[in-house]
Order: structure tokens, then sequence, then C-alpha cells
């Protein structure tokens, strides 16, 4: 479950608690997991005597962060991250971008730590173990890195949220493997928990080759659904092995690629890809529909749920889902 509302924690909690009885009632009492984006950064700036809404601490920025290259602000404000997030019972974080900022009309550059590849690999394993821990457990936040391959290399800045920007265009060969990928390497070696595809397709007409390691692209399709991508790069070359989270809405508007199939269709070629849940999907039928017709085999669709659920596994949800409505306002801000 994603909250994107702006709460009290003890409400927050509150909230999971409920959420929780109800899933321990249900046939195989798997708990659920709450997921928001980031709380914590300054995102509506004032010049004027109005109140600040921010229940949480608030810190700079990403991109601010970034800038003051000051690594103890940095681990503190992880830190901070953690113990806000876990006491209001939101136990996984749609967090941090790991994007390289090369084309810099990219509207999303706020939420990146910058343009400079070394930099944000120095970032990116101190914010990841300072919410997560140096190994994901029941005292841990998990985090989910996006948005892999690198969702930076726009093309004149336009995002793949809208048509205009669904291609990731490499102007010049071994850009990926300079720019995009070394932050995805040093999340994955501080152990990240999850990492999400961004919406974006694979332009081979516009990109120069070779990249990361190939000399064209075996199909153009947005990176949830890509197998080289997902199933080769990531998972193969790079030694990924937890979840990958779509991004939200992967399977309707923003199917770039995919347009041509029905949502058991987009629904197959999604896990096939060893992409595992799809954000912002709330109905099972289309991926059930997926394995009784046979457009997925039984062991892929195991091998999906067997990660969703190492997770909650890892966190100790399943041990105790709950948390202290009474302890929760007192921790924050």
């Amino acid at each position: 479950i994603i909250v994107r509302e702006n709460a009290k924690p003890s409400e927050f909690v509150a909230w999971v608690n409920a959420m929780q009885e109800v899933c321990e009632g249900t046939r195989w009492g798997i708990p659920c997991i709450v997921a928001s984006n980031s709380k914590n950064e300054s995102s509506d700036i004032r010049y004027d005597a109005s109140q600040e809404t921010n229940k949480f601490t608030t810190f700079p920025g990403t991109l601010g962060l970034a800038a003051s290259r000051n690594m103890d602000t940095i681990e503190k404000f992880a830190k901070i991250v953690h113990d806000e997030f876990y006491v209001s019972n939101i136990r996984k974080g749609y967090m941090y971008m790991a994007d390289c900022a090369t084309d810099p009309r990219w509207f999303r550059t706020f939420g990146t730590f910058g343009e400079h590849p070394d930099l944000i690999c120095d970032i990116m394993p101190r914010v990841i173990k300072g919410i997560q821990g140096e190994t994901l457990d029941e005292n841990g936040v998990a985090v989910t890195t996006k948005h892999f391959p690198g969702g930076g290399a726009r093309e004149n800045g336009f995002d793949p949220h809208y048509a205009e920007g669904k291609y990731n265009c490499y102007n010049t060969p071994g850009s990926m493997d300079t720019y995009h990928i070394p932050a995805f390497k040093a999340s994955i070696a501080a152990g990240t928990s999850s990492i999400m595809p961004y919406y974006a397709i694979p332009s081979n007409k516009k990109s120069g080759f070779p990249q990361n390691g190939v000399d064209k692209f075996d199909e153009e399709i947005a990176f949830a659904y890509n197998d080289q991508f997902i199933n080769g790069f990531l998972r193969n070359d790079l030694g990924f092995d937890g979840i990958v989270n779509s991004d939200t809405g992967v399977m309707g508007n923003c199917a770039w690629g995919a347009e041509m199939y029905n949502q058991a269709g987009r629904a197959a070629r999604i896990l096939h890809a060893g992409t595992d849940m799809v954000s912002g999907e709330n109905d099972p039928a289309p991926f059930v529909e997926a394995v009784t017709k046979g457009y997925i085999d039984q062991e892929t669709f195991d091998q999906a749920a067997a990660r969703l659920l190492t997770e909650l596994f890892r966190l100790g949800l399943f041990e105790n889902p709950y948390a202290d409505e009474n302890a929760a306002d007192a921790v924050i801000n």
C-alpha cells in the first residue's frame, strides 16, 4: 500500500495497525507493507509567515544535500528518515533517486543527487545503509532505489510520464556505463531491497553504441517489460536478486512499447521480464488471467511472489506488524 497523505505519525500508525489487523484475519495471514515517497525534504518553499505543513523533520531537497557535499549531514539525514518512517510503521520507501541528471532541462532533476556519478555513488550507499541498516532486518525500513537504468538520459528534457519523453537517449557511446549505471551498482552493493525501473524505452535510433557492452538494444519497450534490461543487465550482469518494483501506471497510460497487449498480456510481459510487482494496480484479474491462460508459467509467478514475501520476512512483519501509536509523535520533527 502506498500512502501519499501528510499526516501525524500517530495517525499513520493507527491506520497501518488497522490494516494489519485485517490482514492477520485473512486466509494466509500475510501482512501488508506500507510504502511512501520521501517525506523529509523541503517540498514547498515558503516566503511568507504561513506555517510549515510537513509533519516530518525537514531537510533541504536531495539536490541541496548533494550540493553540500557533507557526508556527515547526509548520514544524519538518512538516520532521521529511518527513525521517522519506522516509528510511523511505514516500513518501505519509494526512494531515493540514483538517477544521474545529464539533461538540465529535465523537471525531475530536483529529486536527484545531481550530475556527478562519483558523488551519487558516494551518497547512495550512505542513504541506503542509514535507512535499511547494514542488512535489512526487523529494525529496518526497506529502500526502493529508482529509476533503473537511470532516468536522466532524457530527450530534450521531456519526461516519460508523457509520450513526448518516452525514450531514453544515450547520445554518446558508453554514456550509459559512464553516467547512469554506476549508482545502481553502488546501490546493489549497499543492499538496496528493491529497484524501480523507469517508464522509458531505450532508443536504438537515438543512441550511440556500444552501451553497456551491446551494439543494439534487443527491444524498444519500457524498462519494466524489458527482459534485456531487467533479467539481463540488472539481475544477471549486476547480480541483483531483490524486488523489481515497477513505477506507478506502467500497465496503463505509460505502457510505452506495450500498447498492443491487453492487460493480461502486459502482466505476463512484465513478469517474464523479471519485474515482480506492478505499482498502482489494485486488480489481480490480469495476473490471474495470465496464469490461467498460460501466458506465463507458474514458476515465474512463484518466483516473483517469493521475492515479495522474503522482504516481509526480513522486516519481521510476520512476527509483529504493529507499532506503538502513543510513542510515534514524540519521535518526529
